[in-house]
């Protein structure tokens, strides 16, 4: 499988990759941003070079990537790649609930209903991306009747997950809380850029 992921996608990158693995609205947008300008190739959510949403062949062909394709798979992105690290960023629960309204316009996760997204016409391309955000969206959400309970379980998921696992691989950050450079650059090793920490989407927040 392997091989011919490689062989359909090129070469991938060699070193060790940076997945963000908060669920949508913590700040992974600006954490992609932030990944970025540090010199990483990093993807949020699609392939900046297919446009699909984010699934296997791009974790090979990428440095880093954030958001729920990431949180969805994260325990097996840990077993798969060797080194990789992982960054779980946080919010509020309450602002991140306002949040996921907004950017969803849905009460509950219950009501996801992914016909509303399936068109006849769909390319076999988009058929894959839709696809994709399906599975992500009923293993993050859809099986809580609340979005504060949907965003518990996983911070349980996770914590406890990574509980016993080396502290150089998992990093909690709240970027919209304040988290910027410091924190991030002294996890990964980086120096700290003489720049404002990117705060992508905030007027969508």
């Amino acid at each position: 499988m392997l091989e011919q992921i490689k062989k359909n996608e090129g070469s991938w990158p060699s070193g060790p990759k940076v997945f963000g693995i908060g669920l949508s609205k913590t700040g992974t947008t600006s954490l992609n941003v932030a990944l970025e300008q540090l010199g990483y190739d990093s993807q949020h959510f699609k392939s900046g070079r297919t446009g699909r949403v984010l699934g296997w062949p791009e974790f090979f062909r990428v440095d880093a990537a954030t958001d729920v394709p990431c949180s969805a798979h994260f325990e097996v992105l840990y077993h798969t790649f060797e080194d990789s690290q992982f960054i779980y960023t946080v919010r509020d629960i309450d602002n991140w609930k306002q949040s996921i309204i907004k950017h969803t316009g849905l009460e509950r996760p219950t009501k996801w209903n992914p016909s509303v997204y399936m068109q006849s016409d769909l390319k076999p391309e988009k058929f894959e991306s839709f696809i994709r955000r399906n599975q992500y969206w009923k293993s993050l959400y859809c099986s809580h009747d609340s979005w504060e309970e949907a965003y518990r379980a996983f911070e349980n998921r996770v914590l406890t997950f990574f509980e016993n696992k080396p502290r150089d691989r998992f990093h909690k950050m709240n970027i919209t809380g304040g988290d910027g450079w410091e924190s991030l650059c002294s996890f990964l090793g980086h120096d700290t850029p003489n720049r404002a920490f990117p705060h992508a989407n905030s007027s969508s927040d």
